[in-house]
């Protein structure tokens, strides 16, 4: 979650692990430090001087995840790009790619598991400020993640503003995201009936971001596809697709532009096409598009997080 500071990022993720707690608190908020170089911050390290393993509230909750595989726990990193984010969350980032668990040490005799696998009910949420404190995320990050921009609002419309609506989807689905785990193979099926639909659109801006270096591979595309089916199943699974063109607005926004930063002479034309492509069709995208080409124009240079 990206946004300036005061927005409402890290009360948004406390307010969401209180809600899937359900009595009893599985959600962790950890401060990231702006001298995080390594893996041990999140997963411990052997003291060499006592030969005992020095575990860390992360790692804590981690094993406390696991041994409750049927109810989803939030870990928050919050301002988590105080620190190079590769640097030590790298571990995590390859085992949630290669299904491996992390190791943590080669001592047998000091009474610690010496790896960890990372239990499918764990959910992460990151909080990010972007300012000259903090570091920006790699496409490795980005892959794996989605980009929830939170955007400031006017005091008079902050304070005059009604509240929102209360939802009217499936609450039950949304209430433990264990249930999204769906095998691809069902989610194209279900999708069917607007498979070509999306495909032509992924295949479009594959191209187009193929040509400035930003085209992404299948985790994407099969991680969009489950968004929209999650969305689908949530509003009642209608049988009109009629709002599949919003699921693929917000997937847009949150996995395919936060890749795109660089210089005008790269960017001009593409932001351009992007814009221009989803006019009428993918509102939000078109906005987001609308203040990258102005930031652009002033500065030369712009990338998806401010």
């Amino acid at each position: 979650m990206t946004g300036n500071s005061g927005t409402g990022k890290t009360k948004l993720a406390q307010l969401y692990g209180e809600y899937i707690s359900d009595g009893e608190k599985r959600y962790l908020m950890v401060p990231v430090g702006a001298n995080w170089t390594e893996k041990r911050h999140i997963f411990g390290y052997l003291n060499i001087m006592t030969g005992k393993y020095q575990s860390t509230p992360a790692l804590d909750f981690i094993r406390k995840t696991r041994e409750d595989p049927d109810n989803p726990y939030l870990l928050i990193l919050d301002e988590m790009n105080l620190s190079h984010v590769e640097r030590y969350f790298s571990d995590f980032l390859s085992a949630i790619e290669s299904s491996e668990p992390i190791p943590l040490h080669d001592n047998r005799e000091c009474g610690f598991e010496q790896e960890i696998e990372i239990p499918e009910n764990l959910i992460v949420v990151g909080t990010v400020n972007v300012d000259e404190t903090t570091y920006m995320f790699s496409p490795k990050v980005l892959d794996r993640a989605n980009t929830i921009e939170f955007e400031t609002t006017n005091p008079k419309k902050y304070l005059t503003d009604q509240p929102k609506q209360e939802l009217k989807g499936n609450l039950r689905f949304l209430e433990n995201p264990l249930n999204h785990n769906i095998e691809t193979a069902k989610i194209k099926e279900d999708l069917n009936p607007i498979l070509d639909q999306i495909t032509d659109e992924l295949e479009f801006f594959y191209k187009e971001l193929k040509g400035s270096g930003f085209d992404f591979g299948f985790r994407v595309v099969n991680e969009i596809l489950s968004f929209m089916h999650a969305a689908w199943i949530y509003q009642g699974k209608p049988q009109e697709w009629n709002n599949w063109k919003r699921y693929f607005d917000a997937q847009i926004k949150q996995k395919i532009l936060p890749k795109i930063h660089g210089p005008e002479r790269l960017l001009r034309d593409t932001l351009q096409k992007l814009r221009e492509h989803c006019r009428g069709k993918f509102p939000n995208s078109e906005k987001k598009l609308e203040e990258m080409e102005e930031t652009l124009k002033v500065q030369r240079y712009v990338s998806f997080i401010r």
